[in-house]
């Protein structure tokens, strides 16, 4: 059986082995159903599933790059990856492991999985499905943001920046009955096909449950800030670089990652205006932002 996925570019193709428990996966419900397609594609992300086979004491041979310090950690086994999940259900053995190893500008993924009673249904589960999409968007120049974006009546793209608690979920529903589309009011990714730089919506929602997998071109990029009235205040490359960053998700456990979304940011502050937007919760900021846009254009 296989499965197909497209999220911000990046095709997912997932195998289960005929020997697989049904529980192991089924077909896709939820937002990532949105992002299934069929037909044939070249897959940047090759995974296939099976039955769980391996222990944690594999783990003990690999050294530990990274740990999130909740469900997942990144161990380094010889040239590939190994990440193993855990939950309070799962104990101390993991009820998934994904050996991650590099093909091109692609991944290969054996995941193994446990079927228990809690076991869930897709096998790309979030964060695994997010941690694949980042490292393949790393190499190939583009990236994720927590950001909402927003497609306006005329089709141009907004993406409205911020870390949490910074106005994403507000902005997506102050936008909700203005734009064309709301394209994720929590998590968009961004990257360049021949010459343009795009938006594309994303299945890993916020609070407002706002998702979609259609993109935009890009068009105008805002790091909001909340306040008490309507202002946009320039920023140089430097901090709109630096402000950005923080709202990425950097691969830390990875030198050259890091210095290719630095590069990543800086190419797109360089094409796209982006300046700091300080916003009332009302439809006044909606307007603001249009009356800014073309005042730009």
């Amino acid at each position: 059986m296989r499965y197909l996925l497209s999220i911000g570019g990046v095709t997912i193709a997932i195998n289960v082995d005929s020997n697989a428990d049904a529980r192991t996966i089924a077909p896709l419900g939820g937002p990532v159903a949105q992002f299934a397609f069929s037909g044939e594609k070249p897959a940047d992300v090759e995974v296939r599933v099976r039955p769980m086979e391996e222990s944690a004491e594999r783990s003990a041979q690999c050294a530990e790059v990274f740990d999130s310090g909740s469900l997942w950690r990144l161990f380094a086994d010889g040239a590939d990856y190994r990440i193993e999940f855990r939950s309070s259900f799962s104990g101390d053995e993991p009820y998934k492991i994904a050996q991650v190893a590099k093909a091109g500008d692609g991944l290969t993924v054996d995941l193994q999985t446990r079927v228990t009673e809690y076991a869930n249904t897709y096998a790309l589960q979030f964060p695994l499905d997010e941690l694949l999409v980042n490292a393949v968007l790393t190499r190939q120049g583009g990236m994720e943001l927590h950001s909402c974006g927003v497609v306006d009546r005329n089709g141009d793209g907004y993406l409205f920046a911020g870390n949490s608690g910074g106005g994403k979920t507000t902005t997506a529903r102050l936008w909700q009955r203005e734009a064309k589309e709301i394209l994720s009011d929590d998590r968009i990714i961004l990257r360049r096909e021949n010459g343009q730089w795009w938006m594309y919506g994303t299945p890993w929602h916020g609070e407002a449950e706002i998702c979609s997998a259609s993109r935009a071109p890009l068009r105008r990029i805002f790091l909001l800030d909340k306040a008490t009235r309507n202002e946009l205040r320039p920023l140089s490359q430097a901090a709109a670089i630096a402000r950005l960053f923080s709202c990425t998700f950097p691969p830390f456990y990875d030198a050259d990652g890091m210095s290719a979304v630095v590069g990543t940011l800086a190419e797109i502050v360089r094409d796209v205006p982006v300046a700091a937007f300080a916003f009332v919760n009302d439809r006044s900021a909606v307007d603001f932002v249009r009356d800014a846009f073309e005042v730009a254009a």
